[in-house]
């Protein structure tokens, strides 16, 4: 999961620093975000309920900041020109 959550961390940054560096145009590229970050917080949710303790907590944040990604993803997506 750690590996999944850094590549859409990483995809997210291509797409909107390209459009606060270069473009100004956010380009999600071929990906489609919204689909790709939802299904990982799918597979989060659902090993969450299978775990405790610091495992749990790990989860949690994970899901936390997938939500995070997806939330800059809307935003880049709504104020692009």
């Amino acid at each position: 999961m750690h590996a999944d959550l850094a590549y859409w961390d990483a995809m997210t940054a291509e797409a909107v620093l390209s459009m606060v560096e270069r473009s100004g145009r956010y380009d999600p590229g071929v990906l489609d975000f919204p689909a790709g970050l939802a299904a990982l917080r799918e597979r989060l949710m659902a090993l969450r309920a299978n775990v405790g303790g610091s495992d749990a907590d790990r989860l949690d944040r994970y899901v936390r900041y997938a939500d995070a990604l997806a939330a800059v993803n809307r935003w880049a997506e709504d104020v692009g020109p």
